[in-house]
This record gives C-alpha cells, structure tokens and sequence, in this order.
C-alpha cells in the first residue's frame, strides 16, 4: 500500500495541472514549426510541393498533412518521452530510427488477425528485413532513455542537494518524474 502511495505521488506529479502545463509550454515550439510549415505551403499555392492540389480557381483545394503531422508527433513524443529533438519538423526529414519503427508497423496491420505470426517472427527470425527495424527502433529507444537518464544521474553526483533542486525545478519535465519512480 505504502509503495503504491509512493508511486502515485509521482504520476500525479508528472500528470497533474503542473506537470501538463510545462509539457504545454514545451511543446509550443514543436506547435510553432508545424503552423510555419503548413502557412509556407499555403502561401506558396502548393507550387513544388506533391501534396498541394490547386483547384481551377488557383485555390488549394488539398492538402495531405501526414509527413508534417508524423513529424509532429514523433518530435513532441521524443521531447515528452526522451527530453530529445529528433530534429524531423526542422529538416523535414525522417529520422532513421522513426523510418525503421514505420517499417516494422507494417507487420501489424496485416497480421493483426494471426498476431502469433509476426511473434513467431520475432522470436525465430530476428534478422527478417521488418523485424530487424523493429529491434533497431527498440535499441534506439533503450538508447535514448539510458541517455536521458544519465542526465539525471549526472546532475545528482555533481551536487548533493539535487534531489532537492530536481524536485522544487520550475522546468522538470514529465520523463524525470516517471525516471524517478523507476529509479526507486
């Protein structure tokens, strides 16, 4: 019960009004670029671009915002999850590690039915071309967390009072908090 109590002292930190209030203000950045991104596309007609349509009018009619949105999305997750820019909306580029987490996607969704297949997959043939990048999308997040954990530990050896200074920080973001409760 103790340990219970414990734990959700923390998730309420990281989830409370606060915790999502700083999350809010840190994800306003990622929300600025994609409104750049799409009002650019917009002012320019859709010219040199493949998912414009103009209509007859000259007036875009369509527009596919799927790669901006992804971007978006797997930017914000990386900031949220990793305190890490994955840097997709600013080059407009995928980053390996997300390109290779789409591949191996693709496996689910046709064998979401049987999924005992793509388990057989995983366990017999880790080196199939979609399973790999499953492994690799996997050791890239393990990557990325062992990092941003070591900020943490880092931060603790070098002052012994930051315990207390992560606690009382302003800008704490939700991963320290849930790093935290994992470290306990």
């Amino acid at each position: 019960r103790q340990l219970h109590h414990e734990r959700r002292k923390m998730w309420e930190q990281a989830l409370g009004r606060k915790g999502l209030l700083n999350l809010m203000a840190r994800n306003t950045l990622n929300t600025n670029t994609v409104v750049q991104h799409y009002s650019s596309i917009i002012d320019a007609g859709g010219q040199g671009t493949n998912t414009a349509k103009p209509s007859c009018f000259g007036k875009l009619t369509a527009f596919l915002i799927n790669d901006l949105m992804y971007f978006f999305a797997f930017d914000s997750m990386g900031d949220f999850a990793f305190s890490e820019d994955f840097g997709m909306m600013s080059s407009k580029r995928w980053h390996s590690s997300i390109a290779m987490l789409r591949s191996a996607l693709t496996l689910l969704g046709p064998f979401s039915p049987a999924i005992w297949i793509p388990r057989l997959g995983f366990a017999f043939i880790p080196s199939l071309w979609k399973v790999r990048h499953w492994f690799h999308m996997l050791e890239f997040c393990d990557q990325c967390m062992a990092r941003r954990m070591k900020v943490v530990e880092s931060i603790r050896a070098m002052d012994p009072l930051a315990n207390l200074k992560l606690e009382s920080s302003p800008d704490r973001d939700i991963a320290s908090w849930f790093i935290e409760d994992h470290v306990k």
